[in-house]
């Protein structure tokens, strides 16, 4: 996609920065869409999954492009494919798999915890009620994730999603 639009554009490099910054934009939309907030820790195992798609589409847009750079530069008709823009079109799905890691991180601590604070322990220790604090304070710091209540994928927001996932 990237070749052929890169192909059919005329060297303005405006244009062609333009372009991927929207299709940068359109990928990190897509992956966003995905990642319902309000719902994602309820269900831990398959948000590991979806985030984990979510990070791979991430990375295959950077790989095309990079690979979409070293063959327009192999078949010596443009000696160098660079953009003034690179590091904006990036920055975003960038941060993007930043906060989808500490996402899936949270998640995967979510199932240790609930492992953990199971039927199991329960049974070995005899003291339900201390297992269902404990187990209360976890769903406690899950709602704070789950009602932050800024866009955690816009970087304007990196230092109050760090300082709620601290």
């Amino acid at each position: 996609l990237i070749w052929t639009i890169s192909r059919h554009i005329n060297q303005n490099e405006l244009k062609m920065e333009d372009i991927f910054e929207s299709i940068s934009n359109e990928i990190c939309e897509m992956v966003k869409r995905k990642i319902n907030m309000a719902n994602i820790f309820r269900k831990p195992d398959e948000a590991i999954i979806i985030i984990q798609k979510g990070k791979n589409v991430l990375d295959k847009w950077k790989k095309e492009f990079e690979q979409t750079k070293r063959d327009i530069e192999d078949e010596q008709t443009v000696k160098r494919w660079d953009f003034q823009k690179t590091r904006e079109i990036f920055a975003p799905p960038i941060y993007m798999k930043t906060v989808l890691c500490d996402i899936e991180k949270a998640c995967t601590i979510i199932q240790e915890f609930y492992a953990i604070l199971g039927p199991d322990l329960k049974q070995v220790t005899g003291d339900s009620d201390k297992i269902d604090m404990e187990t209360d304070k976890v769903k406690d710091e899950v709602r704070k994730l789950e009602n932050f209540n800024h866009d955690i994928f816009n970087h304007k927001n990196e230092s109050r999603w760090k300082d709620l996932f601290q």
